[in-house]
């Protein structure tokens, strides 16, 4: 039989410390839902079927080696892919939804090991049409990027998945910030 050791641990254990960009996700995360808003989580990988759903999007996508299934075949490169399916699935069970993700994208096909953190934010009202919808999201990209500290333009532009009349960008400098649209009525 083991024989184990009464004595207490007396050596300090050092717990690991946060990283910077974990300690700004948890200040974003905890804003976000002081605003009203639920965080949720998706998977990493989407199928070609939910790629098939934005066009031309599937010639730049990573594709995996060992599938899970053929709803998982490609390592996604943008938060938008698999929230629009989650907005699918949602849309039939909630009236209105308010949801964030903070999750990590991947490159391109040519440069697989590029990924980084992003953010982005559904709100989908109790009206269908709600012209001041798109307002209320500008209001709230505003409000993290004051929270942040961070000085911004505001430009026009467009955005192939976006209502062609509804849609800002965000630069601090050259670089491109921000993103707020409506998703475009063939998505949704």
């Amino acid at each position: 039989l083991p024989i184990f050791n009464s004595k207490p641990f007396e050596e300090e254990v050092e717990l690991p410390k946060l990283t910077d960009e974990k300690r700004l996700e948890r200040k974003m995360s905890e804003f976000l839902r002081g605003l009203g808003f639920n965080e949720t989580m998706t998977y990493s990988f989407v199928g070609e079927k939910l790629l098939g759903k934005f066009a031309d999007s599937i010639t730049n996508e990573i594709p995996l080696e060992n599938t899970l299934s053929s709803e998982h075949t490609h390592l996604r490169t943008t938060l938008l892919y698999p929230l629009s399916e989650y907005l699918d699935r949602s849309l039939q069970h909630a009236r209105q939804i308010r949801v964030f993700e903070i999750g990590h994208v991947f490159g391109t096909k040519d440069n697989i090991s590029e990924h980084e953190a992003c953010m982005a934010i559904i709100a989908l009202p109790q009206i269908k049409e709600d012209p001041q919808l798109i307002y209320e999201a500008k209001a709230v990209c505003e409000s993290i990027l004051e929270e942040l500290h961070c000085t911004y333009q505001i430009t026009e532009g467009e955005y192939k998945y976006s209502h062609p009349y509804r849609y800002c960008e965000y630069k601090r400098g050259e670089d491109l910030i921000a993103k707020v649209y409506e998703l475009h009525p063939s998505i949704v």
